[in-house]
């Protein structure tokens, strides 16, 4: 190739780095929208999800599930920093090459994710053989519900912050929309055979499988104990 521009810019014209770049950046504009696409797909369904709900499920069922999906919303302030910390370590260790400090960070939130989720998961159950008074008209089986609810939730936010911190945009954003598909799908499946029974057991499921399917895959680290 002729150049008749000053030396240093031939050499960066001529430079076999100029494609890695531009195909690094194609590649991240690919994940960035792959990820959009997915998000907004998801919201998409949810929002779907709960105008079913309101149709299929009577007053009474419907204030007893937004009673739940309360106590599920703040239940992601449940790993008490733990998530935060990885978002913003892992990147770190990664970056810097340090493999062995990007294991411990992800075994020890882990870990701890584990057992707060366990003996949030105990404290639930624990309320089958004693409900408080204000609680009087909410079943007994909704605890024992919960308490798997709450366990499977916590392992689900972290798989996802893993991903993103490990910026695998593609993979969460998978798993983000095959969750939302799975919990439309087994939930209004749910309500309509079963009312709020039906819908929990349907939101279990769709937490269950992409879990189960990740834990095959070797995502989840080995816990720090």
């Amino acid at each position: 190739m002729d150049c008749y521009a000053p030396e240093d810019e031939c050499l960066m014209a001529n430079s076999p780095s100029r494609p890695k770049s531009i195909r690094k950046k194609t590649s991240a504009a690919r994940a960035v929208l792959t990820y959009s696409i997915a998000f907004y797909a998801s919201e998409l369904l949810t929002v779907i999800r709960g105008v079913l709900l309101v149709t299929l499920l009577g007053p009474a069922s419907f204030g007893l599930w937004r009673l739940l999906k309360l106590v599920l919303t703040y239940s992601e302030h449940l790993p008490i920093g733990t998530v935060h910390a990885l978002r913003q370590d892992l990147p770190n260790a990664l970056g810097a090459g340090d493999t062995h400090r990007a294991k411990t960070i992800l075994s020890t939130v882990f870990g701890l994710n584990l057992l707060i989720g366990a003996s949030v998961s105990c404290f639930c159950l624990l309320m089958l053989f004693y409900t408080p008074p204000f609680w009087a008209q909410v079943p007994s089986w909704l605890f024992g519900m919960l308490s798997a609810l709450l366990f499977l939730r916590m392992m689900m936010r972290f798989i996802q912050s893993q991903l993103q911190s490990q910026e695998k945009s593609l993979s969460a954003s998978q798993l983000t929309f095959t969750f939302s598909l799975l919990s439309l799908v087994g939930m209004i499946s749910g309500a309509y055979i079963a009312d709020l029974k039906g819908v929990v057991v349907g939101l279990i499921i769709a937490n269950l499988i992409p879990l189960t399917w990740l834990f095959l895959k070797r995502e989840f680290p080995r816990p720090a104990w």
